[in-house]
């Protein structure tokens, strides 16, 4: 599940919470990979990835 959130500094930001029986080691490289991806796409119908 994904949801817009905002961080302290108010900048918009996307916030992925990920029930624990799907979080295993092959969850963990998916989840790297689409982060790498996230990061390159930009526009306004998308939130930034946090660090």
């Amino acid at each position: 599940m994904a949801y817009l959130a905002r961080s302290v500094s108010g900048r918009r930001l996307a916030l992925k919470a990920v029930h624990g029986q799907y979080a295993d080691g092959g969850f963990r490289v998916r989840f790297r990979r689409e982060v790498a991806t996230a990061r390159q796409v930009g526009g306004a119908s998308t939130a930034p990835c946090g660090r």
